[in-house]
């Protein structure tokens, strides 16, 4: 469960946040998850390597924020602002990613799978050897999305926008999928 403390301290928004994150020990790791973070402005927030499973993120704005190798798995992203967010490594497994905006975000070796991204927004958004099998992806737009080396076994994409994605011989695509040539 999410510490309290912090929290408070983030509901005040990302610059109070980031001036606590750095006065931290290194290695410190927030723990948000399970925590009502609906509506809060986190752009450009320091949270590498926190755990917000599980957290209710509702219309978030986490825009250019530092979630490097952070927990999200089963987290509600629905409608969130992750545009040039650090995404990177970052769990999120299972979590509710319809209508967000992670446009030119870093998903590179990101777990997504099952995660639900109906009408999300990922253009040009960096996916190289992220995992997306079984991920619900109704009306995505991934266009110009870099896809190499990513595994889409069993993703329902068939409604996405994949116009000008990159993909390479390592990308896996669904069974159904026809890649443009």
């Amino acid at each position: 469960m999410a510490d309290n403390a912090q929290v408070l301290l983030i509901m005040s928004g990302s610059a109070e946040w980031n001036t606590w994150v750095q006065a931290r020990e290194l290695g410190f790791t927030a723990d948000l998850s399970g925590a009502d973070l609906s509506h809060v402005r986190l752009d450009a927030a320091l949270l590498a390597g926190a755990d917000l499973s599980g957290a209710n993120c509702f219309q978030g704005d986490f825009a250019g924020a530092e979630l490097a190798g952070a927990n999200l798995s089963e987290t509600n992203l629905s409608a969130v602002d992750m545009r040039r967010a650090n995404l990177s490594g970052a769990n999120m497994f299972h979590a509710n990613l319809s209508a967000a905006d992670v446009s030119d975000a870093d998903l590179s070796g990101a777990n997504v799978s099952t995660a639900d991204l109906s009408e999300t927004r990922a253009n040009r958004t960096n996916l190289r050897g992220a995992n997306l099998t079984e991920v619900m992806g109704f009306n995505a737009n991934l266009s110009g999305a870099d896809l190499s080396g990513a595994n889409l076994l069993g993703a329902k994409i068939a409604t996405a926008n994949l116009t000008d994605c990159v993909e390479d011989e390592h990308t896996i695509w669904p069974v159904k999928h026809q890649p443009a040539t």
